[in-house]
């Protein structure tokens, strides 16, 4: 199996260093290509897009420590504009592979990208600069007959959280199968699209080896086959 997944943009801002400005992909998803035995291919433009597309089984749209510019869902734009633009390519390669029927994994940030595809809006949780879903445990309730109750078979289960932007409103033809006690969409699917997006990181299972959160990525490649 080929799974194609979006590098993420990371200024360093090393002092005296031609190394800072990467693109990189999280160990934890060369973690998910080992152990699953699966070719993992980066995509780091627009060009061709359809060819990986047609080589590709599915997409994982990884988290960002960038900011999506307003102006995709009809907000003011930034400006200065953001240093660079991680959220162009994700927002095309998710319609190249809905318009090819293969299935999208967005986390975090790339949650957010599936739900502005969709028509959708994000938002800061808070105005006054807290970060209350920013490094912390909490607990999310969860829909049945969902992609997350395949993985957690229960209505509730503990999750990780690093975010500061949340889904506003929701995109057209999406669900929401988990949220937090405090109203924060956690989760969203589509299955018809074979669209799927966690705001927590699942991907953290493969370090701490948490064999119930592996099960998303599990069934998620099922879906790909």
């Amino acid at each position: 199996m080929k799974l194609a997944i979006l590098p993420r943009y990371i200024d360093l801002k090393k002092e005296n260093s031609v190394w800072n400005f990467k693109h990189y992909v999280n160990h934890d998803f060369e973690m998910m290509a080992y152990e699953f035995g699966i070719g993992l291919y980066a995509i780091l433009s627009p060009y061709e897009l359809e060819d990986f597309c047609s080589v590709c089984d599915g997409l994982i749209i990884p988290g960002s420590f960038n900011r999506v510019n307003p102006s995709y869902y009809g907000g003011e734009a930034m400006d200065p504009p953001p240093a660079h633009d991680d959220f162009a390519l994700d927002i095309k390669a998710i319609d190249c592979f809905v318009k090819q029927h293969k299935p999208v994994l967005g986390i975090c940030a790339g949650h957010q990208a599936i739900n502005i595809y969709c028509g959708g809006t994000i938002n800061c949780i808070t105005d006054d600069g807290t970060k209350p879903h920013y490094g912390t445990v909490h607990s999310v309730n969860i829909k049945g007959d969902s992609f997350v109750y395949e993985a957690f078979q229960t209505d509730k289960a503990e999750i990780n959280s690093y975010h500061v932007r949340h889904i506003d409103k929701l995109g057209k033809g999406l669900e929401v199968v988990a949220a937090s006690d405090d109203g924060i969409i956690e989760a969203i699917e589509d299955k018809e699209r074979k669209l799927f997006g966690t705001q927590w990181h699942p991907e953290k299972c493969f370090e701490n080896n948490n064999a119930v959160e592996k099960r998303i990525f599990r069934n998620f490649l099922a879906s790909c086959e």
